[in-house]
């Protein structure tokens, strides 16, 4: 049928009829599914961090050398006597090992003569104290007879005044009585210089005893014992060899540790000191070029010294 559509009516009915299709279509249309999407799942590892001490570390180049070096010098004058047989270039010895021993007899015979000298010092300010025990003691007996004597003379002065002895025998007794006065002076003035005698003797033992301590420790100079673990160097000196003071004797290296004088770019420094929570300047200030620092490193392998 053929539809005139500029007719007012026929565009109405063409309208309805288009409707009428739409409605139908939509209520025989079969209703949408839903399908619900999941995201594949996926297995999860926990790993729980703990803390642990990290220390910053840089490589750096440079030369090593023993951290300590000696070089033993004699310091006292004589004939080498005792020489150790691995005192020798290259060796590696314990610490306290006698290495060197320079002829004590001389130093030893000094140091006993030094003793003996304090030994008679000493002796003497025993017999002082005896002899001033000795002088009090009879300083107490003459004070005791010279108070019976004064009072012998008054009793005789006292008769002669009654005219009933002679005059001589007055003079007698204060002759006597000035002899038992001049014995208490005499041993009040002994015992008065002990004083004196006392600090002389005690300062001749002082000066001994300070003597003896200088030879004891001479006589401990004649023996050179190694002050730790060392690797022996050069060796300056045989046995029967005269040496004088400050003769080198030999050098030995420490084996605990080396020093290492290294150049380290300064980036690197930066990152050693980064932890610090004080710093004394800002990194980013930080000038350029390379810094010289110096450390010490145990070595583990004495070999490699």
């Amino acid at each position: 049928m053929k539809i005139n559509l500029k007719n007012g009516f026929g565009l109405v009915i063409a309208l309805a009829v288009a409707v009428t299709i739409a409605v139908v279509l939509v209520k025989t249309r079969a209703p949408l599914e839903h399908v619900a999407v999941e995201m594949p799942s996926r297995a999860v590892e926990v790993i729980v961090a703990s803390e642990i001490p990290f220390r910053s570390s840089v490589t750096a180049y440079g030369n090593v050398e023993p951290a300590i070096t000696l070089n033993s010098m004699a310091e006292l004058s004589g004939k080498i006597s005792y020489v150790h047989p691995n005192l020798k270039a290259g060796e590696t010895m314990p610490a306290g090992t006698l290495v060197v021993r320079i002829d004590a007899e001389d130093y030893a015979l000094s140091l006993r003569q030094t003793q003996e000298d304090l030994k008679a010092s000493r002796s003497s300010l025993n017999e002082l104290d005896e002899q001033e025990k000795s002088a009090r003691r009879s300083l107490e007996l003459a004070q005791k007879n010279l108070a019976v004597g004064e009072a012998e003379l008054a009793r005789i002065r006292d008769v002669y005044q009654k005219q009933l002895i002679a005059k001589s025998a007055l003079d007698a007794e204060e002759q006597k009585e000035i002899q038992l006065r001049q014995q208490v002076e005499d041993l009040q003035g002994r015992i008065n210089g002990y004083a004196s005698r006392r600090q002389s003797i005690t300062a001749q033992i002082a000066r001994a005893e300070q003597e003896v301590q200088n030879r004891t420790t001479i006589l401990g100079r004649t023996e050179v014992k190694l002050p730790f673990d060392a690797r022996i160097g050069t060796v300056s000196v045989d046995q029967d060899e005269f040496v004088s003071v400050g003769s080198l004797l030999f050098e030995a290296s420490d084996l605990k540790g080396v020093e290492i004088s290294a150049q380290l770019p300064i980036g690197s420094m930066r990152r050693l000191v980064s932890h610090l929570e004080t710093r004394t300047e800002d990194a980013g200030d930080a000038p350029s070029g390379d810094l010289e620092v110096t450390g010490l490193v145990f070595v583990l392998d004495h070999d490699c010294l």
